[in-house]
This record gives structure tokens, C-alpha cells and sequence, in this order.
């Protein structure tokens, strides 16, 4: 019988034959080196790292960029790009706390998700149906699923209206910081109602989350420069050593540029605002250049050559700037568009349509 004394044959089959394996030198190797890994890989990521496992069908073979919106300190990396083969990636980020990331796909559309250190994140989908979409792996992202999948047949008004009442509904989450940014925070114009109540209750709620500090950094300012608002008050010395402030803009209309000399659409920019001046000049339009650039030297040398017709404003600060901070610039090449009075009457004019739409605006 097995295991009888006499009996030849080992009680405990596996591990005799583990032993003979074990024997051989070059199986004792391949035993050292392929197991630890073996089980390395199947475990999850460390206690400062998370991780995101996908699978998308239909998609063979793509790039994918994968960044904060949000940035959080304790979020070590920034924009990296995930490799999707046979439908299947896996990526770990060093992460020290909760983060929002977004999924940014080949056609420019998004996914946003919420990931933690020590978790791993599951998606699943289609890559003909990317707003369908599925994540789990934390409740934030199970909130978020849910969201989305009642999303998916509603109009834009209705949409934020759920957005809001889910916003509302779990203000103490990181699914409700990221339905806010995505559905309030990027609106080509931002409205006051509700977005500045919504953003009061989400500070409320997490007064010591990081995100949600440079949440409200983001949007306070531009929501204060809204459409409707009164242009905020603020004091600036221009390249000719003048200093003024926001009343001395009262009395004409006023289009107010934030440009760099990097920046790809410069030149565009001093075309345009030339062509603008020809239909409103000096008398009748101020036109304000904010320019972003860190060496004012250079910027001057480049104005002999290419003026802007209006007044420009250089404190070699950058994107750190008190007054860009102030004003609530979304991007470089932004604008803001103000009635003689100095109220806001339009946001983000896209520069090709200045000529032809900023004197719609300024029809009395």
C-alpha cells in the first residue's frame, strides 16, 4: 500500500520528484531565477505604485497617453505613453495617494479614472464603443462606470444636470471631483450656475484634498472672468513703463491677449490683431497683450520686427504670473473679450474668427 513501510515508491510523490529536479544543476537555475519572477509578475503592485490592466477589442495595436489633469503632489509621474498590443496593456505609476488620470486615445477622446497606490485598475471595452468603457478596481471608479453608463443616451443639458446631481449626491469622493472636471471644468464657457456652487461643496467636503485645492486654484479665476462678470481687479506696468490698472481700460471695449513668442499661433496672433485694428482703432479699442515669456530682452527684439498694436505686459514670470493667475487664463492664446464697461461679454474667441466675430460682440 502507499506510504506502507517497504513500499518503494515515496509517500509524497511531487516533492521526490521536486528533489530530483533540484539535483540538476541547470534545473536548479531555472528553478532560482524564473520562479521569483513568476511570482513577482502575478502579484500586484507595491505600496507606491498602481497599476491599470486593459482590454480593448478591436484594437490591435495602439499608443495611448495616459497624464493628470489634476496634478497631485503625491502623483511622481506625468505624461506617459501606454502600448497596447493585442488588445491587452498594463501600466504601473508611481503614486503616493489617490490620483485622477486620464486615458487619452488615438481619436481624442478620454477616459478618466481614479487610481491608488497598491490597487490595480481593471478596463474593458470596445474600441468602437469607447464611451462604454467599464472600470473597477476601487469604488470611485465603480461610481464613475455607473455614471457613464447612464450617460450615454443623454443630451449635453441633460448631462449636466445629472452631473451635478451626482456631484451633490457623493461630494466626498474623487468620482465626484472627476464628473466635475470633466463635465464642468473644460466647457468651452464656463458658467457661474452651477459649477461655483458645485465647487464650493466639493471644498466642503474634502477641505485638506490636494486635488481638489488645484481644482479650485483652476476654476475660482475662471469663473470670476465668466461671461457676465465684472473684470477683476488688478494693477500692471507695460513695456513702456506705464502703469495702470483695470479702470483705466473702462470707456472702450477691450480685448485682452494672453500669447508667447513660443507659442505656435505668435505670429498668427499679431496678424489677426493687426487686421482687427484696421476696423476698430486705438480711439475706439484697447487691445492688452499678455505675453508669457521669461526673457524680456528677447520679446522686445522680436516686437522691432513684428509689433502688436496694442499695449503689452511682460513680467517675465510666465505661466507663474500673479496677473495670467488673476485673470484665469485657460491656455496660451486665450483671450478675454470686455464691453466698455469692463464687463466680460466673451471668453476664448478662437483667433482665425476674431476678424469676423469680435464685432458681433461689440454691436451696441
Amino acid at each position: 500500500m502507499l506510504g506502507e513501510v517497504g513500499d518503494k515508491t515515496p509517500a509524497f510523490p511531487f516533492l521526490f520528484s521536486v528533489f530530483l529536479f533540484m539535483k540538476s544543476p541547470v534545473c536548479l537555475f531555472a528553478f532560482l531565477v524564473f520562479v521569483p519572477v513568476f511570482f513577482f509578475l502575478s502579484c500586484g503592485p507595491d505600496s507606491h505604485h498602481g497599476r491599470i490592466e486593459g482590454t480593448i477589442q478591436g484594437v490591435n495595436e495602439a499608443n495611448i497617453l495616459v497624464f493628470s489633469p489634476l496634478e497631485a503632489d503625491y502623483d511622481r509621474g506625468k505624461m506617459d505613453t501606454i502600448k497596447v498590443k493585442r488588445g491587452e496593456f498594463s501600466y504601473d505609476r508611481e503614486v503616493e495617494g489617490p490620483v485622477i488620470l486620464r486615458l487619452l486615445y488615438p481619436n481624442f477622446s478620454y477616459t478618466s479614472f481614479v487610481m491608488e497606490p497598491g490597487k490595480t485598475v481593471k478596463l474593458k471595452g470596445d474600441g468602437n464603443r469607447l464611451k462604454e468603457i467599464t472600470l473597477d478596481g476601487n469604488s470611485d471608479n465603480l461610481l464613475l462606470t455607473e455614471f457613464r453608463q447612464r450617460m450615454l443616451k443623454l443630451s449635453e443639458s441633460d448631462m449636466e444636470r445629472e452631473a451635478a446631481t451626482f456631484v451633490r449626491s457623493h461630494p466626498a469622493t474623487l468620482a465626484a471631483v472627476t464628473v466635475f472636471y470633466d463635465v464642468f471644468g473644460e466647457k468651452q464657457t464656463l458658467e457661474p450656475n452651477p459649477s461655483k456652487a458645485l465647487l464650493e461643496t466639493l471644498r466642503k467636503s474634502q477641505p485638506e484634498n490636494d486635488i481638489v485645492k488645484r481644482l479650485s486654484d483652476f476654476m475660482s479665476p475662471l469663473l470670476a472672468t465668466s461671461p457676465g462678470m465684472k473684470l477683476p481687479a488688478f494693477s500692471a506696468t507695460d513695456l513702456d513703463g506705464r502703469s495702470f490698472t483695470q479702470n483705466d481700460l473702462k470707456g472702450k471695449p477691450t480685448l485682452i491677449v494672453f500669447c508667447a513668442q513660443w507659442q505656435g499661433s505668435f505670429f498668427q496672433i499679431g496678424r489677426k490683431a493687426e487686421a482687427l485694428r484696421q476696423n476698430f482703432p486705438e480711439s475706439r479699442f484697447n487691445m492688452l497683450f499678455i505675453v508669457l515669456d521669461e526673457r524680456e530682452s528677447s520679446l522686445r527684439k522680436r516686437l522691432k520686427a513684428s509689433p502688436l498694436p496694442g499695449r503689452i505686459v511682460c513680467d517675465t514670470k510666465g505661466m507663474a504670473s500673479p496677473l495670467v493667475r488673476k485673470l484665469g487664463m485657460r491656455y496660451v492664446g486665450g483671450n478675454i473679450l470686455c464691453d466698455k464697461d469692463g464687463t466680460i461679454i466673451a471668453r476664448d474667441v478662437e483667433i482665425e474668427d476674431w476678424v469676423e466675430n469680435i464685432p458681433s460682440f461689440l454691436k451696441d
